[in-house]
């Protein structure tokens, strides 16, 4: 995973965080349905990669 987004969803805390190569971790806070952008980078080792986007939703209640 390369990145996840902003959200309202993240509440306080702000948008999930990476903590090393493969985690990120962070808690949704906010009651409610909000999207946020996700990128996923697939690549074979020793080829060309790409970039997956992704716009998901949370649901808190």
């Amino acid at each position: 995973m390369q990145s996840i987004g902003n959200s309202n969803a993240w509440g306080p805390s702000g948008q999930p965080q990476r903590i090393d190569n493969t985690t990120f971790t962070g808690t949704a806070q906010n009651a409610g349905n909000a999207s946020y952008n996700m990128g996923i980078n697939v690549q074979l080792p020793g080829q060309s990669g790409m970039t997956l986007n992704l716009n998901p939703s949370v649901s808190v209640n």
